[in-house]
Protein backbone atom coordinates (compact mmCIF):
# COMPACT_ATOMS: atom_id res chain seq x y z
CA UNK A 1 0.00 0.00 0.00
CA UNK A 2 1.54 3.10 -1.08
CA UNK A 3 0.94 6.56 1.37
CA UNK A 4 0.51 9.79 -1.10
CA UNK A 5 -0.59 12.01 1.75
CA UNK A 6 -0.91 12.35 6.04
CA UNK A 7 -4.74 11.96 5.98
CA UNK A 8 -4.66 8.67 4.67
CA UNK A 9 -1.24 7.38 6.49
CA UNK A 10 -2.74 8.66 10.07
CA UNK A 11 -6.02 6.55 8.86
CA UNK A 12 -4.14 3.53 8.51
CA UNK A 13 -2.33 3.75 11.61
CA UNK A 14 -5.79 4.10 13.29
CA UNK A 15 -7.30 1.18 12.32
CA UNK A 16 -4.46 -1.36 11.66
CA UNK A 17 -3.00 -4.41 14.07
CA UNK A 18 0.02 -4.63 12.48
CA UNK A 19 2.57 -2.53 10.17
CA UNK A 20 4.34 -5.05 7.72
CA UNK A 21 7.57 -4.15 6.38
CA UNK A 22 5.69 -3.12 2.73
CA UNK A 23 3.65 -0.49 4.55
CA UNK A 24 6.43 0.77 7.14
CA UNK A 25 8.47 1.01 4.19
CA UNK A 26 5.83 3.49 2.28
CA UNK A 27 5.00 4.93 5.38
CA UNK A 28 9.13 6.20 6.49
CA UNK A 29 9.01 6.89 2.44
CA UNK A 30 6.05 9.47 3.56
CA UNK A 31 7.89 10.72 6.31
CA UNK A 32 11.15 11.44 5.03
CA UNK A 33 9.71 13.62 1.99
CA UNK A 34 7.79 15.81 4.05
CA UNK A 35 10.88 16.26 6.31
CA UNK A 36 12.48 17.69 3.62
CA UNK A 37 10.08 20.50 3.89
CA UNK A 38 9.77 23.24 6.58
CA UNK A 39 5.96 23.68 5.27
CA UNK A 40 5.82 19.99 6.29
CA UNK A 41 7.69 19.07 8.74
CA UNK A 42 4.41 19.19 11.39
CA UNK A 43 3.15 17.11 9.50
CA UNK A 44 6.09 14.31 9.37
CA UNK A 45 6.53 14.58 13.03
CA UNK A 46 3.08 13.98 13.91
CA UNK A 47 3.37 10.68 11.72
CA UNK A 48 6.35 9.77 13.24
CA UNK A 49 4.59 10.39 16.95
CA UNK A 50 1.88 7.93 15.84
CA UNK A 51 4.27 5.51 14.56
CA UNK A 52 5.91 5.49 18.07
CA UNK A 53 2.43 4.86 19.47
CA UNK A 54 1.95 1.46 17.47
CA UNK A 55 6.14 0.73 18.07
CA UNK A 56 5.15 -2.68 19.15
CA UNK A 57 3.05 -3.42 15.63
CA UNK A 58 5.77 -1.86 13.54
CA UNK A 59 7.99 -4.81 11.30
CA UNK A 60 11.26 -4.75 13.69
CA UNK A 61 13.79 -4.48 10.21
CA UNK A 62 12.36 -1.05 9.46
CA UNK A 63 12.91 -0.11 12.80
CA UNK A 64 16.54 1.51 11.88
CA UNK A 65 14.84 3.38 9.49
CA UNK A 66 12.22 5.13 11.63
CA UNK A 67 15.08 5.77 14.12
CA UNK A 68 16.64 8.06 11.73
CA UNK A 69 13.33 10.00 11.39
CA UNK A 70 13.12 10.22 14.88
CA UNK A 71 16.55 11.89 15.04
CA UNK A 72 15.77 13.98 11.35
CA UNK A 73 12.42 15.20 13.22
CA UNK A 74 14.27 16.53 16.76
CA UNK A 75 12.55 14.17 18.75
CA UNK A 76 15.90 12.74 20.89
CA UNK A 77 13.88 11.68 23.30
CA UNK A 78 12.33 8.38 21.79
CA UNK A 79 16.02 7.63 19.74
CA UNK A 80 17.18 4.55 20.07
CA UNK A 81 21.39 5.19 20.07
CA UNK A 82 22.04 1.39 19.48
CA UNK A 83 20.73 2.13 15.34
CA UNK A 84 22.91 5.37 15.02
CA UNK A 85 25.68 5.75 12.84
CA UNK A 86 28.66 8.13 14.53
CA UNK A 87 27.71 11.16 13.27
CA UNK A 88 23.89 10.93 14.42
CA UNK A 89 25.59 9.64 18.16
CA UNK A 90 27.43 13.03 18.28
CA UNK A 91 24.48 15.01 17.28
CA UNK A 92 22.48 12.76 19.97
CA UNK A 93 24.96 13.00 23.05
CA UNK A 94 24.44 17.18 22.36
CA UNK A 95 20.59 16.81 23.15
CA UNK A 96 21.85 15.32 26.36
CA UNK A 97 20.74 17.27 29.61
CA UNK A 98 23.94 18.41 31.01
CA UNK A 99 22.10 19.25 34.78
CA UNK A 100 19.42 16.19 34.52
CA UNK A 101 20.59 12.94 34.23
CA UNK A 102 18.97 10.45 31.44
CA UNK A 103 16.90 13.17 29.76
CA UNK A 104 17.51 14.36 26.46
CA UNK A 105 15.78 17.52 24.97
CA UNK A 106 14.37 17.87 21.53
CA UNK A 107 15.56 20.08 19.31
CA UNK A 108 13.82 23.39 20.09
CA UNK A 109 13.88 22.52 23.77
CA UNK A 110 17.83 22.14 23.09
CA UNK A 111 17.96 25.91 21.31
CA UNK A 112 15.54 27.13 24.35
CA UNK A 113 17.75 25.48 27.23
CA UNK A 114 21.27 27.18 25.14
CA UNK A 115 19.40 31.01 25.11
CA UNK A 116 18.62 30.71 28.98
CA UNK A 117 21.89 29.17 30.01
CA UNK A 118 23.00 32.41 28.09
CA UNK A 119 20.54 34.58 30.84
CA UNK A 120 18.47 36.03 28.26
CA UNK A 121 14.89 36.45 29.12
CA UNK A 122 12.49 34.40 26.96
CA UNK A 123 8.99 34.28 26.04
CA UNK A 124 8.00 30.92 24.63
CA UNK A 125 4.85 30.55 22.75
CA UNK A 126 3.91 26.32 22.33
CA UNK A 127 1.99 23.46 22.50
CA UNK A 128 1.23 21.76 25.64
CA UNK A 129 3.15 19.03 25.23
CA UNK A 130 6.29 21.05 23.52
CA UNK A 131 7.85 20.22 27.33
CA UNK A 132 8.09 23.86 28.33
CA UNK A 133 8.04 22.74 31.83
CA UNK A 134 11.06 20.56 31.52
CA UNK A 135 13.13 23.38 30.81
CA UNK A 136 12.43 24.88 34.42
CA UNK A 137 13.48 22.17 36.10
CA UNK A 138 16.56 22.24 34.10
CA UNK A 139 16.83 25.97 34.69
CA UNK A 140 16.91 25.14 38.58
CA UNK A 141 19.24 22.18 38.65
CA UNK A 142 21.76 23.94 36.94
CA UNK A 143 21.82 26.70 39.65
CA UNK A 144 22.52 29.69 37.21
CA UNK A 145 20.18 31.32 39.38
CA UNK A 146 19.66 31.47 43.12
CA UNK A 147 16.75 33.81 43.57
CA UNK A 148 14.04 32.13 41.68
CA UNK A 149 10.25 33.23 41.58
CA UNK A 150 7.71 31.06 39.87
CA UNK A 151 4.34 31.72 39.30
CA UNK A 152 1.66 28.91 37.84
CA UNK A 153 -2.09 29.89 37.52
CA UNK A 154 -3.56 26.61 39.64
CA UNK A 155 -2.66 25.48 43.36
CA UNK A 156 -2.63 21.43 41.58
CA UNK A 157 -0.13 22.76 39.32
CA UNK A 158 1.95 24.40 41.63
CA UNK A 159 1.67 21.17 44.11
CA UNK A 160 3.07 19.12 40.87
CA UNK A 161 5.78 21.45 40.42
CA UNK A 162 6.39 21.41 44.33
CA UNK A 163 6.91 18.08 44.03
CA UNK A 164 9.43 17.82 41.18
CA UNK A 165 11.23 20.22 42.66
CA UNK A 166 11.21 18.59 45.88
CA UNK A 167 15.10 16.90 44.71
CA UNK A 168 16.93 20.10 44.72
CA UNK A 169 16.35 20.89 48.02
CA UNK A 170 19.83 20.80 48.85
CA UNK A 171 19.88 23.48 46.73
CA UNK A 172 16.95 25.48 47.00
CA UNK A 173 14.75 26.08 50.31
CA UNK A 174 11.21 25.62 48.37
CA UNK A 175 8.73 28.35 49.51
CA UNK A 176 4.70 28.03 48.98
CA UNK A 177 3.19 29.69 51.97
CA UNK A 178 3.35 33.68 52.00
CA UNK A 179 3.91 33.01 55.92
CA UNK A 180 7.80 30.96 55.00
CA UNK A 181 10.64 33.37 54.97
CA UNK A 182 13.29 32.79 52.90
CA UNK A 183 16.20 30.58 53.67
CA UNK A 184 19.50 33.28 53.93
CA UNK A 185 22.40 30.56 53.10
CA UNK A 186 20.58 28.49 50.69
CA UNK A 187 18.86 29.42 47.53
CA UNK A 188 15.36 29.91 47.17
CA UNK A 189 11.90 28.86 44.88
CA UNK A 190 9.40 30.81 45.86
CA UNK A 191 6.16 28.88 43.89
CA UNK A 192 3.16 31.23 44.16
CA UNK A 193 0.15 32.13 42.65
CA UNK A 194 0.09 35.61 41.04
CA UNK A 195 -2.00 36.79 44.01
CA UNK A 196 0.99 35.31 47.06
CA UNK A 197 3.09 37.19 44.62
CA UNK A 198 1.22 40.48 45.49
CA UNK A 199 0.84 39.90 49.18
CA UNK A 200 4.48 38.04 49.95
CA UNK A 201 6.40 40.95 51.98
CA UNK A 202 10.07 38.96 52.19
CA UNK A 203 10.95 38.59 48.82
CA UNK A 204 15.28 38.64 48.54
CA UNK A 205 16.83 40.26 45.88
CA UNK A 206 15.10 37.98 43.00
CA UNK A 207 17.46 36.98 40.00
CA UNK A 208 14.74 35.10 38.32
CA UNK A 209 11.05 34.97 37.75
CA UNK A 210 8.65 32.49 35.75
CA UNK A 211 5.36 32.97 34.62
CA UNK A 212 3.82 29.95 33.29
CA UNK A 213 0.58 30.15 31.40
CA UNK A 214 1.59 34.02 30.57
CA UNK A 215 -1.18 34.70 28.53
CA UNK A 216 -3.66 34.83 31.33
CA UNK A 217 -1.85 38.63 31.58
CA UNK A 218 -4.23 39.45 28.75
CA UNK A 219 -7.23 42.23 30.52
CA UNK A 220 -9.02 41.49 27.39
CA UNK A 221 -10.14 37.72 28.88
CA UNK A 222 -13.33 36.52 31.18
CA UNK A 223 -10.83 36.26 34.40
CA UNK A 224 -10.80 38.50 37.34
CA UNK A 225 -7.41 37.06 38.06
CA UNK A 226 -6.07 39.09 35.43
CA UNK A 227 -5.50 41.81 37.38
CA UNK A 228 -3.33 40.30 40.07
CA UNK A 229 -0.90 38.60 37.99
CA UNK A 230 -0.68 42.17 35.95
CA UNK A 231 0.56 43.44 39.32
CA UNK A 232 2.85 40.68 40.26
CA UNK A 233 4.31 41.22 36.77
CA UNK A 234 5.20 44.89 37.18
CA UNK A 235 6.51 43.56 41.26
CA UNK A 236 8.83 41.67 40.06
CA UNK A 237 10.06 43.67 36.78
CA UNK A 238 11.20 46.02 39.06
CA UNK A 239 13.37 43.09 41.11
CA UNK A 240 14.63 42.10 38.02
CA UNK A 241 14.53 42.13 34.09
CA UNK A 242 15.53 38.64 33.78
CA UNK A 243 12.48 35.96 33.13
CA UNK A 244 10.78 33.14 31.20
CA UNK A 245 7.02 33.30 30.35
CA UNK A 246 5.39 30.65 28.53
CA UNK A 247 2.17 29.42 27.45
CA UNK A 248 0.24 27.41 24.41
CA UNK A 249 -0.21 28.70 20.81
CA UNK A 250 0.06 32.66 21.01
CA UNK A 251 0.16 35.15 17.85
CA UNK A 252 2.13 37.72 19.38
CA UNK A 253 3.70 40.35 21.90
CA UNK A 254 3.45 44.04 21.45
CA UNK A 255 6.79 45.09 19.84
CA UNK A 256 7.45 47.83 22.73
CA UNK A 257 7.56 44.77 24.79
CA UNK A 258 10.24 43.21 23.39
CA UNK A 259 12.51 46.14 22.72
CA UNK A 260 12.45 47.11 26.61
CA UNK A 261 13.35 44.00 27.70
CA UNK A 262 15.67 42.86 24.72
CA UNK A 263 13.97 39.15 25.06
CA UNK A 264 13.87 36.76 22.60
CA UNK A 265 9.87 36.02 21.63
CA UNK A 266 10.01 31.88 20.33
CA UNK A 267 6.97 31.15 18.34
CA UNK A 268 6.64 27.49 17.76
CA UNK A 269 4.18 24.15 16.70
CA UNK A 270 6.48 21.90 17.66
CA UNK A 271 4.67 19.03 19.91
CA UNK A 272 5.70 15.82 20.75
CA UNK A 273 1.96 14.14 20.98
CA UNK A 274 -0.55 14.11 17.92
CA UNK A 275 -3.66 14.70 18.61
CA UNK A 276 -6.93 13.92 17.61
CA UNK A 277 -10.08 16.78 17.61
CA UNK A 278 -13.42 14.96 17.57
CA UNK A 279 -16.85 16.91 17.40
CA UNK A 280 -19.84 15.47 19.07
CA UNK A 281 -21.45 18.23 19.67
CA UNK A 282 -25.67 17.65 19.31
CA UNK A 283 -27.05 19.73 16.81
CA UNK A 284 -30.60 18.63 17.20
CA UNK A 285 -32.94 21.48 18.17
CA UNK A 286 -34.17 19.93 21.25
CA UNK A 287 -35.39 21.61 24.83
CA UNK A 288 -32.18 22.75 27.17
CA UNK A 289 -33.42 19.82 29.55
CA UNK A 290 -34.08 17.23 26.86
CA UNK A 291 -30.07 18.64 25.37
CA UNK A 292 -28.59 17.85 28.61
CA UNK A 293 -29.53 14.33 29.28
CA UNK A 294 -28.92 13.33 25.57
CA UNK A 295 -25.69 14.85 26.10
CA UNK A 296 -25.40 13.05 29.30
CA UNK A 297 -26.44 9.64 28.02
CA UNK A 298 -24.09 10.29 25.03
CA UNK A 299 -21.05 11.10 27.64
CA UNK A 300 -21.19 8.12 29.47
CA UNK A 301 -21.88 5.69 26.54
CA UNK A 302 -18.54 6.97 25.02
CA UNK A 303 -16.72 6.72 29.08
CA UNK A 304 -17.55 3.02 28.71
CA UNK A 305 -16.63 2.09 25.35
CA UNK A 306 -13.57 3.59 25.65
CA UNK A 307 -10.70 2.54 28.70
CA UNK A 308 -8.57 4.77 28.61
CA UNK A 309 -7.86 6.91 31.01
CA UNK A 310 -9.89 10.15 30.62
CA UNK A 311 -10.40 13.47 31.55
CA UNK A 312 -13.69 15.05 31.62
CA UNK A 313 -13.51 18.98 31.91
CA UNK A 314 -16.70 20.62 33.47
CA UNK A 315 -17.67 24.00 34.19
CA UNK A 316 -17.71 24.18 37.94
CA UNK A 317 -16.89 22.25 41.10
CA UNK A 318 -20.55 21.16 41.61
CA UNK A 319 -20.72 19.96 38.20
CA UNK A 320 -17.94 17.84 38.12
CA UNK A 321 -19.27 16.23 41.19
CA UNK A 322 -22.83 15.74 39.89
CA UNK A 323 -21.34 13.95 37.05
CA UNK A 324 -18.79 11.61 38.42
CA UNK A 325 -22.20 10.37 40.58
CA UNK A 326 -24.28 10.17 37.59
CA UNK A 327 -22.12 8.36 36.02
CA UNK A 328 -22.12 5.91 39.03
CA UNK A 329 -25.81 5.29 38.68
CA UNK A 330 -25.14 4.61 35.17
CA UNK A 331 -22.72 1.89 35.81
CA UNK A 332 -24.77 0.14 38.29
CA UNK A 333 -27.95 0.12 35.97
CA UNK A 334 -25.18 -1.17 33.13
CA UNK A 335 -24.70 -5.19 32.98
CA UNK A 336 -21.76 -5.94 34.73
CA UNK A 337 -19.59 -7.07 32.21
CA UNK A 338 -20.57 -4.35 30.01
CA UNK A 339 -19.70 -1.79 32.76
CA UNK A 340 -17.05 -2.89 34.56
CA UNK A 341 -13.87 -0.56 33.25
CA UNK A 342 -11.36 -2.67 35.06
CA UNK A 343 -10.06 -6.63 34.02
CA UNK A 344 -9.97 -6.95 37.42
CA UNK A 345 -10.91 -5.51 41.23
CA UNK A 346 -7.05 -5.28 41.95
CA UNK A 347 -6.43 -1.75 40.15
CA UNK A 348 -9.60 -0.33 42.22
CA UNK A 349 -8.38 -1.92 45.14
CA UNK A 350 -5.04 0.41 44.85
CA UNK A 351 -7.86 3.28 46.01
CA UNK A 352 -8.48 1.78 49.34
CA UNK A 353 -5.76 4.07 51.11
CA UNK A 354 -7.50 6.70 49.78
CA UNK A 355 -10.82 5.75 50.65
CA UNK A 356 -9.27 4.93 54.36
CA UNK A 357 -8.31 8.44 54.51
CA UNK A 358 -11.55 10.21 53.44
CA UNK A 359 -13.25 8.13 56.03
CA UNK A 360 -10.65 8.97 58.92
CA UNK A 361 -10.08 12.81 57.93
CA UNK A 362 -13.30 13.78 55.90
CA UNK A 363 -16.64 11.36 55.77
CA UNK A 364 -17.04 7.86 55.61
CA UNK A 365 -20.12 8.67 53.86
CA UNK A 366 -18.65 10.92 51.42
CA UNK A 367 -19.56 10.59 47.41
CA UNK A 368 -15.54 10.59 46.65
CA UNK A 369 -15.93 7.08 48.40
CA UNK A 370 -18.06 5.84 46.31
CA UNK A 371 -16.68 6.74 43.24
CA UNK A 372 -13.38 6.10 43.98
CA UNK A 373 -14.30 2.15 44.29
CA UNK A 374 -15.44 2.20 40.54
CA UNK A 375 -12.35 3.65 39.36
CA UNK A 376 -13.72 7.17 39.16
CA UNK A 377 -13.12 10.68 40.83
CA UNK A 378 -13.48 13.90 40.58
CA UNK A 379 -11.13 17.04 40.61
CA UNK A 380 -11.72 20.69 41.73
CA UNK A 381 -10.59 23.58 43.89
CA UNK A 382 -12.53 22.62 46.46
CA UNK A 383 -10.24 19.26 47.09
CA UNK A 384 -7.74 19.26 50.03
CA UNK A 385 -4.97 19.69 48.49
CA UNK A 386 -3.16 16.52 49.47
CA UNK A 387 -6.58 14.68 48.17
CA UNK A 388 -6.43 16.19 45.28
CA UNK A 389 -2.67 15.33 44.85
CA UNK A 390 -3.16 11.59 45.80
CA UNK A 391 -6.39 11.47 42.95
CA UNK A 392 -4.18 12.66 40.31
CA UNK A 393 -1.10 10.25 41.40
CA UNK A 394 -3.94 7.43 41.35
CA UNK A 395 -5.09 8.42 37.80
CA UNK A 396 -1.52 8.45 36.47
CA UNK A 397 -1.30 4.78 37.95
CA UNK A 398 -4.33 3.75 36.40
CA UNK A 399 -6.51 3.01 39.63
CA UNK A 400 -9.09 5.90 38.16
CA UNK A 401 -10.05 5.27 34.85
CA UNK A 402 -12.57 8.53 35.04
CA UNK A 403 -11.69 11.59 36.11
CA UNK A 404 -14.44 14.78 36.51
CA UNK A 405 -12.60 18.11 36.50
CA UNK A 406 -12.23 21.86 36.37
CA UNK A 407 -9.72 24.16 34.83
CA UNK A 408 -7.81 23.25 38.09
CA UNK A 409 -6.38 20.04 36.54
CA UNK A 410 -6.70 21.21 32.93
CA UNK A 411 -4.68 23.57 32.96
CA UNK A 412 -0.95 22.58 32.59
CA UNK A 413 -1.28 19.81 35.27
CA UNK A 414 0.73 16.56 33.22
CA UNK A 415 -1.35 13.39 33.58
CA UNK A 416 -1.38 10.13 31.48
CA UNK A 417 -4.77 11.12 30.04
CA UNK A 418 -5.38 9.18 26.45
CA UNK A 419 -8.50 11.46 26.03
CA UNK A 420 -9.75 14.50 27.35
CA UNK A 421 -13.46 15.53 27.05
CA UNK A 422 -14.78 18.87 26.82
CA UNK A 423 -18.18 18.73 28.35
CA UNK A 424 -18.59 22.07 28.89
CA UNK A 425 -17.19 24.73 26.57
CA UNK A 426 -18.07 27.56 29.28
CA UNK A 427 -16.53 28.43 32.59
CA UNK A 428 -18.87 28.91 35.74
Amino acid sequence: MTFNDSISAISFLNNTDLIGFENSFYLSKLCSSLLKSKDHEKIARDIIIRVLDVWDKVDDSTKPIWNDLIEAAGLYPYVDSEFLSRSAQIRYEYHKSPFIQDIYLHSEQQELSIALQNKNSIVVSAPTSFGKSLLIEELIASCLYKQIVIIQPTLALLDETRKKLLRYREDYKIIVSTNQEPDLIKCNIFLFTGERVVEYQHFPNVDFFIIDEFYKLSLDRDDDRAIALNQALYRLLKLTQRFYLLGPMIQNIPNSFKEKFNLKWFSTEFATVAVDEINLELTEKLKSTEKEEKKKHRLFELLISDRAQTLIYCSSPSRATYLALEFISHLKNTSQTKANPFNSDQEVENNEIIIEWIRQNVNSSWSLSEALKYGIAFHHGAIPRHLGSSIIDAFNNGSIRWLFCTSTLIEGVNTSAKNVILFDKKRN
